[in-house]
């Protein structure tokens, strides 16, 4: 805990035990009017990450954002984040939208996401929203490679309910953000609940906290599974 809160103050501060390289935006793709995904070249050969991992921006002398690293490739030189463009416009947000090819940026920190790179188990199941894809994407192409038994679930809004599909998402099931995972009775519903298949699984829960909350409920009460939660946002509460 102490390690983390002194790494989120060096973070902000900009004051890190290593020199990032500068990177150049060399790829904005649209996944959906609100979904990008954003390639960044240079030299990382010697950064010593994987996807999954965090990735810090300093925007300003007081504001820092982070995203999550979908992809890296040290050998060819160049790192991916997927971002999604929340509709209350903050700091974060506006930095993406002005991002142009060419542009170079500064990395502030870079550092690894472990808790659930290498969860202690064979069957998983992925929960989260478009603030999730990011992560989901780097656990997928992890898992897709090992000897694991894994589900994604997606909320999604219908404007971006193909994202998965054009990131090449596999074993995915994509739903209403307004419907299945407010409603008990529906979570109760879903094959990860009711299948003996996934009655081993263990649970990664991401994004909306509001869901989150509803979900990992279903899971406590109606299966032995272990959950993992990692909240992304809070309805009410402006973007980033």
């Amino acid at each position: 805990m102490i390690a983390n809160a002194i790494r989120r103050i060096l973070d902000f501060i900009g004051l890190v035990p290593l020199k990032f390289p500068i990177a150049e935006v060399v790829e904005i793709k649209e996944l959906s009017p609100t979904m990008r995904q954003i390639r960044l070249g240079g030299s990382f050969e010697k950064l010593n990450i994987v996807g999954g991992s965090y990735l810090s921006f300093k925007l300003n002398y007081t504001q820092t954002r982070t995203y999550t690293l979908s992809t890296i490739d040290t050998n060819k030189g160049f790192l991916e984040f997927i971002v999604y463009l929340h509709p209350s416009v903050g700091t974060g947000q506006r930095f993406i939208k002005e991002l142009r090819l060419g542009d170079k940026i500064s990395m502030n920190s870079l550092r690894s996401n472990s808790h659930y790179l290498d969860l202690p188990t064979s069957k998983l199941v992925f929960f989260g929203d478009e603030t999730s894809i990011g992560l989901a994407h780097a656990l997928f192409r992890k898992w897709s490679v090992q000897a694991i038994e894994f589900l994604f679930l997606f909320e999604l809004e219908e404007e971006n309910k193909s994202v998965p599909e054009k990131l090449g998402f596999s074993n995915t099931l994509v739903f209403s953000k307004r419907d299945t995972f407010r409603q008990e009775k529906l979570i109760s519903q879903l094959p990860p609940i009711i299948s003996p298949l996934w009655k081993d699984a263990v649970f990664l829960l991401t994004g909306n906290a509001k869901s989150i909350q509803i979900f990992r409920k279903v899971i406590k009460d109606k299966t032995t599974s272990k959950v993992y939660m990692r909240g992304y946002w809070i309805e009410g509460i402006e973007g980033l």
